[in-house]
């Protein structure tokens, strides 16, 4: 998480010299501890500064996507390299595991974003950005 952070820094040091005219937040959350893909050690508590240090940084509009690719497979018949469904329970457990950490990450990103539109100081928000 450190060497995240200061990365973001990095970048927002960057951002704010380049001036830009309109601020692309490409939001994935694949870092996150609890996340399946196992990518890093963050929490929502990262993304949340994250966003709200790109923001501060620019004083421009910004959009903000949501990165896909938290389902399973809809329609194994459509992708013959789909992956078999594992056991319903197994499933269940993955997908509970995926949408919790994915839900904390997503209100830690928006509620940094609401933060910046009301003027709000940055991590004044609800707690569940701790996490």
């Amino acid at each position: 998480p450190a060497a995240f952070r200061s990365a973001i820094d990095k970048i927002a040091a960057r951002l704010a010299a380049f001036g830009p005219d309109l601020l692309l937040l490409s939001a994935g959350f694949d870092g996150h501890r609890d996340d399946l893909a196992d990518l890093g050690k963050l929490v929502a508590a990262d993304y949340a500064r994250c966003t709200a240090t790109l923001l501060e940084a620019v004083n421009c509009p910004a959009v903000s996507v949501l990165e896909g690719g938290y389902g399973r497979w809809c329609d194994p018949k459509r992708d013959a390299k789909a992956p078999p469904d594992p056991a319903p329970g197994l499933a269940a457990a993955i997908d509970d595991q995926r949408l919790t950490s994915f839900d904390e990450c997503l209100a830690a990103h928006i509620g940094a974003v609401v933060d910046h539109v009301a003027g709000a100081e940055p991590g004044a928000a609800p707690e569940a950005r701790e996490r």
